[in-house]
């Protein structure tokens, strides 16, 4: 439920994927306030992620590419679901193999990914390590590692695992987040926690937050029966039925690609 959903896709000139709607746009925008968010709704969402990146795993698949940027919100209320989004850099990882592309956003890039440059290997651990960033970010407003440091380049600052907790952005932080988010910026990837291990964290134990989600979870399951059109305003059930016109025309007046190869 917290990994993005193709709709529909069609091809034209160029290929579309119709992704679901979500409404509250990306994460990044909301720890980007001057405002910081609530420990609790940090923990709710960190708690979706670590779901949605654990079924990645689960199935061999690492994203590789996880930031505020690549996670979106369902609405723009507070507490809400959020997906994650943005597979361009995924891999599939068979349970022996390593990767050694380099790529990914340098701020959320692990240590292994860095001083592999391209050679070494490296494995789904990358994404725990991107993920206890992102969760830096939620809770302080700021990330562990940046290009204003004068003393250290943004690879010694990740590669040496070098951040700092600035007390009065973190006095309202409990001990439990903080011990997660340093379990996860481990530079070594044999200690960090796996998505499993997090998921256990004593700070994610919440029986409270959990509810919370499957409420939203229902909700959603009931607000995705399709809309009683008889209902609508008719000039609504008018465009209504003039997109889907042209939609399915569209999707007519292009060969598909099994057709285009014969």
């Amino acid at each position: 439920p917290c990994l993005i959903k193709i709709k529909n896709f069609f091809e034209a000139e160029d290929y579309y994927i119709v992704l679901e709607l979500m409404e509250g746009g990306e994460l990044y925008d909301r720890v980007s306030r001057p405002i910081k968010m609530k420990e609790d709704t940090c923990k709710l969402y960190f708690y979706q992620m670590l779901l949605a990146v654990k079924y990645l795993h689960d199935n061999g698949i690492i994203h590789r590419d996880l930031k505020p940027e690549n996670v979106l919100l369902s609405s723009s209320e507070e507490i809400c679901l959020i997906k994650i989004t943005d597979f361009g850099q995924s891999k599939i990882l068979g349970e022996a193999s390593l990767m050694k592309t380099l790529c990914g956003t340098p701020m959320y890039l692990a240590p292994e990914v860095l001083n592999s440059l391209g050679t070494a290997g490296y494995s789904r651990a990358v994404d725990c390590w991107s993920l206890g960033v992102i969760l830096f970010v939620c809770l302080c407003g700021y990330p562990p590692f940046n290009e204003q440091n004068t003393q250290l380049s943004l690879k010694d600052q990740i590669t040496r695992g070098k951040y700092t907790f600035i007390a009065k952005e973190w006095k309202h932080v409990s001990d439990m987040a903080l011990d997660l988010v340093k379990k996860l910026l481990v530079v070594d990837p044999s200690k960090r926690l796996t998505t499993e291990e997090a998921l256990e964290h004593p700070w994610l134990q919440d029986e409270d937050m959990k509810t919370t989600f499957q409420q939203l979870l229902a909700q959603t399951c009931t607000n995705m029966n399709p809309p009683e059109t008889s209902k609508m305003p008719t000039t609504t059930r008018k465009r209504l039925h003039e997109n889907e016109e042209e939609y399915g025309s569209a999707k007519r007046a292009v060969p598909s690609t099994s057709q285009k190869m014969r």
